[in-house]
């Protein structure tokens, strides 16, 4: 479906959020990929300023198409996304404990990785 709005792009560095159409992105210019998707991650306040080419605010689907996905569609999408980036954050913090001395600046590394998508 051809929707104004439903997405937004930035194809010099390959950044996008929401609707992704049918055949409409690919890792290789040359290449056609045959997919469909929905690109969405950490939730900006509306008044926040991206600090790194790669943090924007999600765009999320139309009314009409937020009703045919359900009334808590969204919620369970950023609560996905959530426990996924704590899950991510208890396995780096194993992975630091285990590595001793050599993993303990890791941790460090990642903070607030989970904003850049």
């Amino acid at each position: 479906k051809n929707c104004a709005g439903c997405s937004v792009r930035n194809a010099s560095i390959g950044f996008q959020r929401g609707y992704i159409p049918f055949a409409g992105e690919s890792g290789l210019a040359n290449v056609l990929e045959v997919k469909e998707g929905f690109c969405y991650g950490f939730e900006w306040p509306a008044e926040a300023q991206p600090e790194h080419p790669f943090q924007a605010p999600n765009v999320w689907p139309p009314a009409e198409a937020l009703e045919a996905l359900g009334s808590d569609w969204r919620r369970r999408m950023m609560a996905l996304f959530n426990s996924t980036a704590r899950m991510s954050g208890e396995v780096l913090a194993a992975l630091a404990e285990s590595l001793g001395d050599a993993g303990a600046g890791l941790p460090a590394l990642c903070e607030g990785g989970e904003t850049i998508s």
